[in-house]
């Protein structure tokens, strides 16, 4: 297995879970769609799962219903663009804090070098 960085691990968590909530809420979105059938199990279990991460978007947009049967929930569709944008900007932080703090590492540790080779003592980089 190759050698993860902290920050590498984290983005590979923070879009993993953004992956499972947009597959979650996009399956919602398509079963309320297609009208599937509220009293079944999975329909159910899709529907309570979601709801929490739908919670802030409700009522933003209205629900659309066509031909009485097919409903386009937008709200869901904006949701998974929200929590899309969220993953992303997230993931850039953590990379950007990441490499700031490589960056400070490695200006130390050269300062540190120089302060050596000017003491006469020639650094040992391993």
């Amino acid at each position: 297995m190759a050698n993860l960085s902290p920050a590498s691990l984290a983005v590979s968590l923070v879009e993993f879970a953004s992956y499972i909530l947009e597959l979650l809420l996009s399956l919602r979105f398509v079963l309320k769609l297609f009208s599937a059938n509220p009293a079944t199990p999975f329909v159910l279990w899709v529907h309570n799962t979601s709801e929490p991460f739908l919670d802030p978007f409700q009522n933003i947009f209205p629900s659309v219903a066509l031909d009485h049967n097919y409903i386009i929930e937008f709200s869901t569709v904006f949701a998974v663009i929200i929590y899309a944008v969220a993953a992303y900007l997230l993931s850039s932080l953590i990379l950007a804090l990441d490499h700031n703090i490589q960056s400070m590492l490695t200006k130390s540790r050269l300062t540190t070098a120089q302060k050596q080779y000017q003491k006469g003592n020639p650094p040992k980089f391993t």
